[in-house]
């Protein structure tokens, strides 16, 4: 078998860790790729509690957990490796895929036994924050393939990237792309004195946003794409469009969380990743 993309999984040892696995394993056999499991042991505030045990024993201990996961998965056709040490998660992460030539890394959403929560940790923050690479936060069971995905875009590069690249991992999935546009209102036509020109400058907005996308979808070969309009809320608003659609992947182009010329930036960004309810692929590039 080539190898033809490599995979990085980071887990912990919770119940919920098992669907995370599943969904790289899945992953890695639809693409024909070579996973590597990564597992951090941070002792920190808990030394006191490992003092039993040397690292070499955490360590093992550790690589048979994971291997007991990896045989009720029953996946034997995917290659993989385990790596294990004493570290802080995210280090150990950004360290592996220094080491690898990663096209995906793939996280959970917390470290607690079940998804009931969906509550973010700060590994998930941190990797997308240290790493240039595309990030899958896994929030739900493993049922199925991801078979329908839902894209935002701002019709920036990074969008554009994001796209390309679900298009071309998810080669066999329903992909929809959204774009949302702000309409003036009321307050800023009337601060501006332009109330009276109300219809004619909105037609104008509405008029563009909808030549721009047409645009944008034939360049970028996009055959189910919604536009629509904001006047303000835009985080309650795009995580309300993201409920509706619910679909089984949401994904996110972005230059990073805390880069200012991203298109879900701050808090705008955390909302939706912490209150999306679907896995989300949260794509910053290595290059824009």
């Amino acid at each position: 078998m080539i190898i033809k993309k490599n995979i990085v999984v980071g887990i912990d040892l919770s119940k919920s860790s098992l669907e995370v696995l599943k969904r790289a394993f899945q992953l890695a056999k639809l693409k024909d790729a070579k996973l590597t499991i990564v597992h951090a042991i941070d002792k920190g505030l808990f030394d006191m509690y490992f003092s039993e045990f040397n690292n070499d024993e955490l360590i093992e201990k550790a690589k048979k957990d994971i291997e007991v996961k990896i045989d009720k998965l029953q996946e034997k056709s995917v290659k993989y490796s385990i790596v294990v040490k004493i570290i802080a998660p995210v280090n150990l992460i950004i360290e592996t895929i220094k080491e690898i030539k990663t096209d995906l890394i793939v996280i959970g959403v917390n470290s607690v036994d079940n998804f009931n929560t969906k509550v973010f940790g700060s590994t998930s923050i941190k990797t997308i924050q240290n790493t240039k690479l595309p990030v899958l936060i896994v929030k739900n069971n493993c049922l199925d393939e991801y078979k329908n995905i839902l894209a935002f875009t701002d019709l920036s590069e990074v969008s554009v990237k994001s796209i390309k690249f679900t298009q071309d991992f998810f080669v066999n999935s329903k992909i929809k792309v959204i774009h949302a546009y702000k309409q003036l209102n009321d307050f800023v036509l009337t601060f501006y004195n332009s109330i009276e020109a109300k219809k004619k400058i909105q037609k104008n907005i509405v008029e563009k946003a909808e030549k721009q996308f047409d645009e944008f979808k034939e360049e970028n070969k996009i055959v189910d794409g919604e536009l629509i309009e904001i006047y303000h809320g835009v985080s309650a608003i795009l995580l309300s469009k993201a409920n509706e659609e619910n679909k089984d992947l949401v994904v996110l182009g972005s230059n990073g969380v805390n880069n200012a010329g991203s298109f879900l930036y701050g808090s705008t960004a955390l909302y939706m990743m912490e209150n999306v309810k679907n896995d989300i692929l949260v794509y910053v590039p290595n290059e824009i």
